[in-house]
């Protein structure tokens, strides 16, 4: 099944990561892509004739003042993958004031600011597609990522509402929330820890496909969600973590150990 994406797509986070490896797939299926970022994109992904740049943080307003200016001198429709966070390390009791205003800022007020200024245009050409990249931490905790959690908890309320908000405007909000990928950020925690080399084995054990979840499974699921195919569909929160949340524990053992018949 070929999918149909939007005409123009706003997506932030798209110089590395699950950003980068979905600006990859959107520039190949045709939209144009407005990367937001706050360094400068690949070299490869910045040739490409249907790739715009704008530089800034996704929590200035100053940034999607911009990005609103651009997509307005671009025709067609409008969709939106929010992709771009923060991953602020430690506990309640070691995380200071401005660690947890940068969490909720970047995760959950960049958010709103997307939403205010790509509202207007999207609603005046007939609605269309806003994505957020979430987390199963919205739901499940962490050890020493209480600031993540919270502000991934917070971003799955602020997209559901605004799918409620919206809805008559033909606007479609979605959250893919992932478990845990292979992605800068992933090795960012991973190589904070004592022992990068046991905690990466002690993480694909509890992965009951057996794998940490790739950028690219998380990309297709993005793309699925921008695209008329998903037009359906709003106010969801679908996992994609290889079955990690399927169950409260995974032993990797068969399940007849032990067992008698009855």
């Amino acid at each position: 099944m070929k999918i149909s994406l939007p005409d123009v797509v706003v997506l932030t986070g798209a110089s590395s990561g699950l950003g980068k490896q979905l600006a990859e797939i959107l520039v190949a299926e045709g939209p144009v892509v407005i990367g937001v970022d706050v360094v400068p994109p690949p070299d490869a992904l910045a040739a490409h004739d249907s790739f715009r740049s704008i530089a800034g943080s996704v929590d200035d307003p100053a940034t999607w003042q911009a990005v609103a200016e651009l997509v307005e001198t671009l025709p067609g429709s409008v969709g939106l993958a929010s992709v771009a966070a923060t991953l602020v390390q430690g506990t309640a009791a070691e995380i200071a004031p401005a660690d947890w205003q940068r969490a909720f800022s970047v995760n959950v007020i960049a958010a709103g600011l997307a939403i205010k200024h790509l509202q207007p245009v999207m609603t005046q050409r007939g609605g269309g597609p806003m994505v957020f990249v979430g987390s199963v931490d919205a739901t499940y905790g962490e050890e020493g990522l209480v600031a993540y959690c919270a502000s991934k908890g917070a971003l799955r309320q602020v997209v559901r509402a605004s799918a409620l908000d919206f809805g008559r405007s033909g606007i479609r909000c979605n959250l893919v929330s992932p478990g845990p990928m292979t992605t800068e950020m992933f090795y960012t925690h991973l190589n904070s820890s004592p022992d990068p080399d046991q905690l990466l084995a002690t993480r694909e054990a509890r992965q009951p496909l057996g794998t940490i979840t790739s950028p690219l499974d998380v990309a297709n699921v993005v793309a699925f969600f921008l695209s008329d195919q998903a037009r359906g569909v709003s106010g969801v929160d679908l996992i994609v973590d290889g079955a990690l949340t399927a169950g409260y524990e995974f032993r990797n053992i068969p399940m007849s150990a032990g067992a008698t018949a009855s």
